[in-house]
């Protein structure tokens, strides 16, 4: 689950993906505001094996930033 937060410190949760688009996340959260009022607040755990930490940095695509196997 991706955690976004908007301007007005409303919380939306929200499955994401590597590479999403913006409009998909502004559309799952009901956002009708600009990019620049989302920001990351948490990161996306994957089945408990891999975290997966993403940030708004294009006006199209949430882009992966890090990915890390955790190791067993």
């Amino acid at each position: 689950m991706l955690t976004i937060q908007d301007q007005n410190n409303r919380t939306y949760y929200i499955k994401a993906k590597p590479n999403m688009k913006i409009e998909e996340i502004k559309s799952k959260c009901g956002i009708e505001s600009e990019r620049s009022s989302l920001f990351l607040e948490k990161t996306l755990l994957n089945n408990d094996a891999e975290l997966n930490e993403y940030q708004i940095i294009t006006d199209t695509y949430l882009t992966l930033l890090l990915h890390e196997e955790i190791e067993t």
